[in-house]
């Protein structure tokens, strides 16, 4: 395939709100420095660089973030494609192919996240070229092999007998299982990790939507053309919108290490430093990130000590998912300073 009509979309739209207070509305996670002091976008468009031209990268968010994107990553990428409201990744997909397919019918486009990190770079790569040489019609997701039986992930069933540059047909998805579940999962071999990621040709994806999702495209055109506003269209993720009805697609086993960056926990603990200026007693597996202060811990373990400017976090590992009621309580207090 010919390199010009290779795109990149990142979806760069998340809130980030399970890593506040070191995320927040104003500069959520994948905007703030994570290792080496780059970004997580910063990151994901370094793992396409070389790989995809430059004017051929483009990111899809909401349009409050696009100056903080064009300061950051301006000089890296082909621009931005703004939404003025969160809907969800389906319609941020839908417009993006729709406006990349005006410009190149012939357009092949890999849709990545903006808070995965990947320390393979070349294995990863490696991967979406084998994709593209196929030149298949058919949707492709971006599978990893599971390191353990994780419960904060779908799961992809795929016919265990790959043939074509070892692209397999999806038999099913399965939703975020029980760890005694998982378990089973992780030891049948043709069971993946739902990553969201996936690839294909611009004009397959609008024939999904077409065929599947009708109303979606459907708005997203009316929207462009300036008849109806962005927040009436409805907010649906792609697996729901395309991914869990279509038949024909298909899915690339990756067996490499893969983060999703979802929680302080994992964010602190890949991003590293966090010993820096601690002192521990009687205490261990501790993640702190407290700009350079001294903090003494003492007796406690599993925890991560968090300060911003305004906000101080004290948190067990494993409970990020009650941030949410944090930020619940704030904004019933309208207490938008801390948020």
């Amino acid at each position: 395939m010919d390199k010009k009509n290779v795109y990149c979309v990142i979806l760069a739209g998340g809130k980030g709100e399970r890593l506040w207070p070191l995320s927040k509305q104003n500069l959520p996670k994948q905007f703030i420095p994570f290792r080496k002091g780059n970004s997580l976008l910063e990151e994901t468009i370094d793992r396409v660089d070389g790989f995809i031209q430059k004017n051929n990268i483009f990111i899809v968010t909401n349009n409050k973030y696009e100056k903080i994107i064009n300061n950051l990553v301006g000089d890296k990428i082909g621009g931005v494609f703004s939404e003025p409201e969160s809907r969800n990744t389906a319609p941020a997909i839908a417009l993006s192919c729709l406006k990349i397919y005006e410009k190149n019918p012939e357009a092949y486009i890999i849709f990545l996240s903006a808070d995965h990190y990947i320390p393979e770079k070349e294995k990863f790569v490696n991967g979406l070229k084998n994709i593209i040489s196929t030149n298949t019609k058919e949707i492709v997701i971006l599978g990893v092999v599971p390191q353990y039986p994780a419960i904060g992930y779908g799961y992809i069933e795929f016919e265990n007998d790959t043939k074509n540059n070892h692209l397999a047909k999806v038999v099913r998805f399965h939703e975020k299982p029980s760890y005694k579940q998982a378990k089973i999962f992780t030891q049948n071999s043709n069971m993946l990790w739902n990553i969201g990621m996936f690839c294909g040709k611009a004009e397959s994806f609008i024939k999904s939507f077409n065929f599947l999702s009708p109303d979606i495209i459907e708005d997203v055109k009316s929207f462009l053309n300036g008849k109806k506003e962005y927040k009436n269209i409805n907010s649906i993720s792609i697996d729901y919108a395309i991914m869990e009805k279509s038949k024909n697609l298909l899915v690339l086993p990756m067996d490499i290490v893969w983060f999703d960056v979802g929680s302080i926990d994992s964010f602190l603990s890949l991003k590293g430093d966090t010993e820096k200026n601690v002192m521990a007693i009687n205490a261990k597996n501790n993640l702190v990130d407290v700009d350079g202060k001294l903090t003494v811990l003492i007796g406690v373990d599993d925890i991560c000590v968090v300060q911003t400017e305004k906000v101080l976090l004290v948190m067990k590992k494993g409970d990020s998912d009650k941030i949410k009621s944090v930020l619940s309580t704030l904004r019933l207090k309208n207490e938008v300073e801390y948020l």
